[in-house]
C-alpha cells in the first residue's frame, strides 16, 4: 500500500473519530449525561420556551423525571402549571416559563395539590412558596393536615421571611379588625420590600380618611400615585 493511500486513510478516520466525538458530545449535552439534578433542571426549563413543540415536551417529561424524584423546584413549577385556573393571589414559579407551555399542560388540581402536600412536608420552603401554600389553604384547596398548616401560620412566616405579599395578606386582616396601625405598618413595608400597589393603595386610603392618623389630601394622592405607578410596573 503506497503512502499516499496510508494518508488517505489515517485522514478518514480522524475525520470520524472526529465526528464520533462530537456526536458523542452532542448526545451529552442532549440528554444531560453525568449531569447532576441542578443541571437537568437548568436543562428542562431551558427547554420550556422553545419555539419547538417536541422540544418543549421533553422539557416537561424533565421535569416529571425529577419531581418524580421529590425535587422541590420541578414540583413547584409543575405544580403551578397543572393549577387551572390559578387563583388571583397565587403566584406561580418562574411566571414568564409556565407561560410558555401552559397551553399545552391539562388542567389537573387533583395532580397539582398532590404536588404542592408534598411541598408542604418538606423542612426547607422558600418564602415565595410559603406564601402561595398559605393562599392554597385560604382558597379551601389544600387542606390543612399533617403538616400542612393553617393560611395564617404561612403568611406569616412568609412575611417574616421577607415576602411583601404575605406582608399585604396580614396588613388586610389586620384592616378588616380595625387594627389600623398594625395594618399600616404591615402595609409599609410590603411597599417598602416589594413595591405592591394593593399596599400603596391601603395607605392612600389611610391618610384620606385619617385612620390613625390626621387626614392628609396631599399624602393620600402621593400614595395613589404610587399605588397607580406600582400598579402599570407590574402590569
Amino acid at each position: 500500500m503506497n503512502m499516499s493511500r496510508l494518508v488517505w486513510i489515517g485522514g478518514a478516520v480522524a475525520v470520524l473519530l472526529l465526528l464520533l466525538v462530537a456526536y458523542g458530545w452532542h448526545l451529552k449535552q442532549r440528554y444531560c449525561w453525568d449531569c447532576t439534578a441542578q443541571e437537568r433542571y437548568a436543562q428542562a426549563t431551558g427547554l420550556l420556551c422553545d419555539r419547538d413543540v417536541e422540544e418543549r415536551q421533553r422539557g416537561l417529561d424533565i421535569l416529571h423525571e425529577l419531581a418524580d424524584q421529590g425535587l422541590s423546584a420541578p414540583q413547584q413549577l409543575l405544580g403551578g402549571l397543572y393549577l387551572q385556573p390559578l387563583p388571583e393571589r397565587f403566584i406561580p414559579l418562574q411566571r414568564e416559563l409556565s407561560a410558555c407551555v401552559r397551553s399545552e399542560v391539562p388542567a389537573d388540581p387533583a395532580l397539582a395539590l398532590v404536588f404542592f402536600r408534598s411541598l408542604a412536608e418538606t423542612e426547607l420552603l422558600s418564602p415565595e412558596l410559603t406564601y402561595d401554600l398559605g393562599v392554597l389553604v385560604d382558597e379551601g384547596l389544600l387542606q390543612p393536615s399533617g403538616k400542612v398548616r393553617s393560611a395564617r401560620e404561612y403568611f406569616q412566616q412568609a412575611a417574616r421571611d421577607g415576602n411583601p405579599q404575605a406582608m399585604v395578606e396580614l396588613g388586610l386582616e389586620q384592616d378588616e379588625q380595625r387594627q389600623y396601625a398594625d395594618a399600616a405598618r404591615w402595609f409599609t413595608e410590603a411597599f417598602s420590600r416589594g413595591g405592591v400597589s394593593v399596599a400603596a393603595l391601603k395607605l392612600g386610603d389611610y391618610a384620606l380618611y385619617g385612620r390613625e392618623q390626621s387626614a392628609d389630601v396631599t399624602e393620600a394622592l402621593d400614595w395613589y400615585q404610587k399605588a397607580l405607578a406600582a400598579a402599570e410596573s407590574s402590569g
